[in-house]
């Protein structure tokens, strides 16, 4: 899911070049996307994908529906460091 919202554009060369003789960038951007695919599963769905989307301003809000709470700080942070790592995130911008 993080790879299609948060990485389209990585997202559609890996897709597209994996189904050709160049599987090296399609393994290379596979990798740099890997970490944030992790991200996902590092709470209960849709916490993780609902704040970094909201990070990146993709949604307005990180509202969830009751049983669901909002990421913890300690997954924002978690988060935010991804989001880092990948590039998706400037260092002002970290919690």
């Amino acid at each position: 899911m993080p790879l299609a919202i948060c990485a389209r554009e990585s997202s559609a060369k890996c897709v597209k070049r994996s189904g050709t003789t160049i599987s090296r960038p399609a393994r290379s951007l596979h990798y740099q996307l890997f970490e944030l695919n992790q991200a996902v599963f590092f709470d209960t769905n849709p916490i993780p994908i609902k704040y970094m989307m909201k990070r990146l301003g993709i949604l307005p809000t990180n509202e969830h529906r009751l049983p669901m709470m909002p990421a913890t700080e300690e997954l924002q942070k978690r988060l935010d460091a991804v989001l880092l790592r990948v590039g998706l995130l400037k260092a002002s911008q970290a919690v």
